[in-house]
């Protein structure tokens, strides 16, 4: 999808912040927004445009510009600078651009840093009023919606074993925690922390892509972020015991939570059943799309990955 004309002509005709004499790239793009990056003579800024809605959740940029607005001044989040839902094909959001480097290794500094930036989201307080959904910590809830999706998925000759093995991993973690009711206190967390989303700035780590936030068990983002590091051979990133350990200490030291590697090892057995589960669905789903033979290859050796890491990753959380 080409939209940099369409957005030049945008930016010309809105003028958003008084814009003159800047330049557009593309920065990146997701499975549902395309990242732009907008060079001008006393600023850069990022570009967010919505080409799709996340699954069930209606005006998502508007979401995020409400999340970044209230976030403003915590030093987690870019600032957010304009929204526009109506005047360009797609949403779009302006944002501040965050000067720094992505995740590419993982030193003993890079991870103290990511813990206790992971720290810091939980800590933010959370007052009336505010754009968060809030929700009630429930594993059997959890479990429930990845045996929905799992059920969902048609049996083929070639998926039909792992569907059969992740059947079995959602009942055996519905008999470890399905009846767990924890008496946690709820915190602001951030989904889908993988490496990508953290940019390492002089002084301090912030968070880009807040898509998916909300008031929910604090040891989510954490788990998120222990999964999804294991998960990123894209990047090279091999995280050892130490590693994990080195952002459990620094998150610990800046965030106070009772039974925390309980809630921690629950909440990490939830993030390995869904990126099975993820991987199955992104692999049935591959069947349906029409895409170059070099892309579709990519992306199926890329789920079945998923699929066999979190699957060994089950199998050593389950029998711990």
């Amino acid at each position: 999808m080409e939209l940099l004309p369409e957005i030049n002509a945008y930016l010309d005709e809105t003028k958003p912040l008084g814009l003159q004499d800047y330049h557009v790239s593309e920065l990146g793009r997701g499975e549902y927004n395309i990242n732009y990056l907008i060079e001008a003579p006393d600023k850069k800024l990022v570009l967010r445009v919505s080409i799709s809605q996340l699954s069930g959740a209606k005006d998502q940029l508007k979401q995020e510009y409400e999340v970044l607005d209230y976030l403003k001044g915590q030093g987690i989040a870019p600032e957010a600078y304009y929204l526009d839902m109506e005047g360009f094909r797609y949403p779009v959001l302006l944002e501040e651009f965050i000067e720094g480097k992505p995740v590419t290794e993982l030193d003993g500094a890079t991870l103290s840093n990511i813990g206790r930036a992971i720290g810091a989201i939980n800590n933010v307080a959370i007052t009336e009023p505010h754009p968060f959904e809030v929700r009630r910590i429930d594993y059997g809830h959890d479990i429930d919606i990845q045996e929905q999706v799992l059920n969902s998925i048609t049996a083929t000759n070639e998926n039909e074993e792992s569907l059969t093995l992740a059947k079995r991993y959602v009942g055996q973690a519905r008999t470890l925690l399905g009846s767990l009711h924890p008496a946690a206190p709820t915190m602001l967390i951030r989904r889908d922390a993988n490496p990508t989303n953290f940019i390492l700035t002089n002084d301090s780590v912030k968070m880009v892509d807040w898509e998916i936030t909300r008031v929910d068990d604090p040891t989510i983002t954490l788990a998120s972020f222990i999964n999804e590091v294991a998960l990123y051979d894209v990047l090279n990133l091999q995280p050892t015991e130490r590693d994990i350990e080195i952002v459990k200490r620094a998150f610990v030291e800046v965030c106070d939570i009772p039974d925390f590697e309980t809630l921690l090892g629950s909440r990490l057995i939830l993030e390995q059943l869904g990126g099975l589960v993820w991987g199955l669905e992104r692999i049935n789903n591959l069947k349906h799309m029409h895409i170059p033979p070099v892309d579709h290859k990519k992306k199926m050796e890329w789920y079945n990955k998923v699929v066999l890491k979190s699957a060994a990753a089950l199998d050593e959380s389950l029998t711990a």
